[in-house]
């Protein structure tokens, strides 16, 4: 984790590319990894953890915005890319994970929907992806503190 935030954070595009890809991999959650496996039938591979370490990505607050950044300001469609695949894990964690991912960027959705008029397709599915978890846990959450 700690090789990937390091990277997030140097100002070349090919470091912070690849550190993108370093942590999102390390945060593949069980939804992820059983969804694929479903859609392409394959077996159950054991290198993917039970509780990925959203918690020690969100506590590495600085390499989070940058990751935000990169995703709502790049004109690297691959960085783009990368960086909403980054966030839907997050956003794919538990509740308390999406807390605080809208307590370090509070403006996460009003991101997402502006990224929405890029023309690059593979970007707007992650988006949607990012989007569609957010909402998913913020209505369970509204549900758990009406009750």
């Amino acid at each position: 984790m700690q090789l990937g935030v390091e990277k997030i954070l140097s100002p070349d595009p090919k470091i912070y590319f690849s550190g993108c890809v370093i942590v999102r991999k390390l945060l593949i959650g069980m939804y992820y990894y059983h969804y694929f496996c479903c859609l392409r039938k394959l077996t159950w591979c054991q290198f993917v953890e039970a509780n990925p370490p959203i918690s020690l990505f969100l506590q590495e607050e600085e390499a989070f915005k940058k990751v935000v950044q990169l995703f709502e300001n790049t004109d690297d469609y691959g960085v783009q890319f990368e960086a909403a695949w980054l966030l839907s894990n997050v956003a794919s964690g538990t509740d308390q994970h999406v807390v605080d991912m809208f307590r370090l960027a509070p403006n996460i959705c009003s991101i997402c929907c502006s990224v929405l008029a890029t023309s690059c397709v593979l970007v707007i599915t992650q988006v949607c992806s990012t989007t569609n978890f957010t909402i998913n846990q913020l209505n369970h959450l509204f549900v758990l503190h009406t009750i």
